[in-house]
């Protein structure tokens, strides 16, 4: 490892934007080389199956074996909290991602998947010639994608490739705050809703990811969102709490999205249950609080637990369960 930073010292220290390497702070320089030299590598594509001589399979307390692969980086989209910078997205080719799937298959006999793409299905002709590969392959999978790409067609092209859940970024039931938020593809509730029942119609399942304490939310915010579950009906979801990822346009300009950032300690900036809210909301352009960390740290509670009750087997408790 000290060679390899050696290495990476020699050849960066000059590109910092005429700065001395020395001087420039380590998450400012790392930040630079990853959006810079990094983000527009179009390389993906060459790059070798990962390595499993390490992995020993898992199955999240469940029956079947499953593994996470991830075909894509990058999102086109620009949601003001997401971690996933908007950036070109860079894909693997389809050989590459069976040739993956199929070590997998060959060496642990594993064939369900979770793939982690933001938008497994935002190039169409990449994922038509994917999906007949993964059809033969007679493998099942979730992804998640966006309500906005959600279509008939897409669904029969995900359900034949072998996809048995589609997850899509739901985030709230009130508009106000999606638009405010930059929500991808000026996704509304009416989208999301729309988005739910066509995965449905298809035989896949339907998971919303939903988000408390985003700017611009009211008691009433949540309150909507209760409805939404209750009228709609999705198969699962997934509640957290808002975290101010560092980079995000909310992290970066916080007053234009009424945020007050309340300490930059990033090890706490967690999302597993239970969550510690970050921020207060404050009214954009006079800095009245709006609601308070604790007031977001009790709505995200009330939501959380009526989720819980409402149907234990449609909560799943992490953004990372497979």
């Amino acid at each position: 490892m000290e060679i390899l930073l050696s290495i990476l010292n020699l050849v960066l220290k000059s590109l910092f934007l005429g700065k001395k390497y020395q001087e420039a702070h380590p998450r400012e320089f790392l930040q630079f080389v990853v959006i810079n030299y990094y983000s527009p590598l179009n390389i993906i594509h060459i790059l070798e199956a990962a390595s499993t001589d390490l992995w020993g399979g898992y199955n999240y307390d469940s029956d079947v074996i499953g593994a996470t692969l991830m075909t894509s980086r990058g999102c086109p989209f620009a949601c003001a909290f997401c971690a996933n910078l908007q950036q070109k997205t860079r894909f693997r080719s389809a050989e590459n991602v069976i040739e993956e799937i199929e070590l997998m298959i060959d060496r642990y006999n594993c064939r369900h998947f979770r793939f982690l793409d933001d938008n497994v299905i935002i190039d169409k002709k990449r994922f038509q010639k994917l999906a007949s590969k993964l059809h033969d392959l007679d493998i099942m999978f979730r992804c998640s994608i966006s309500s906005v790409l959600v279509s008939d067609e897409y669904m029969e092209l995900l359900y034949y490739a072998g996809c048995r859940e589609v997850g899509i970024g739901f985030e709230s039931a009130d508009d106000d705050i999606l638009e405010l938020n930059n929500k991808a593809g000026n996704a509304t509730t009416d989208m999301h809703r729309k988005a739910v029942k066509l995965i449905q119609k298809w035989g896949i399942q339907a998971k919303v990811y939903i988000i408390t304490g985003l700017p611009g939310e009211t008691d009433e915010s949540i309150e909507a969102v209760k409805k939404f579950i209750k009228d709609v009906k999705p198969d699962k979801w997934i509640c957290l709490l808002f975290t101010p990822y560092p980079g995000t346009p909310i992290y970066r300009n916080p007053e234009m999205f009424g945020v007050e950032i309340l300490h930059k300690r990033f090890r706490e900036y967690v999302q597993t249950y239970p969550s510690k809210c970050h921020v207060n909301l404050k009214k954009v352009g006079n800095g009245e609080i709006l609601a308070t960390n604790k007031d977001l740290e009790r709505r995200y509670e009330h939501l959380y637990h009526w989720l819980n009750k409402l149907n234990p087997e449609s909560m799943e408790y992490s953004s990372f369960n497979g």
